[in-house]
């Protein structure tokens, strides 16, 4: 069988650690090195450009109500982010280096 085509391609210029899709299926957010790209999957382009990990970020996730995303990295700290601004709303430091994150559904943890 031959392998399904290829649909679009993205350099995000370190090995990505993490993919996280928004609902409406048309942003992607990659993590890899001390970045996190967001990228439009309509236009195929790079949108924004997070670099506020010191050192790797190795995890992301959306909170349930989908209005801020969580980069957590090697560097021990969680990145709280609006979606709209891409602006840092808090920063969480913690003892270890932060392997995953997730938010509970009633977003109080």
């Amino acid at each position: 069988r031959a392998p399904a085509p290829l649909v679009r391609a993205f350099n995000h210029d370190a090995p990505v650690e993490a993919l996280l899709l928004l609902p409406g299926g048309t942003t992607l957010l990659s993590a890899g090195g001390t970045q996190v790209c967001v990228w439009d999957l309509v236009a195929g382009k790079p949108v924004q450009s997070l670099s506020h990990h010191q050192k790797a970020i190795t995890c992301l996730a959306l909170d349930p109500a989908g209005t801020r995303v969580l980069s957590g990295g090697a560097d021990q700290q969680v990145k709280i982010y609006d979606v709209h601004e891409w602006k840092v709303l808090h920063t969480l430091r913690f003892n270890a280096p932060i392997l995953s994150v997730a938010m509970s559904p009633d977003n109080t943890r």
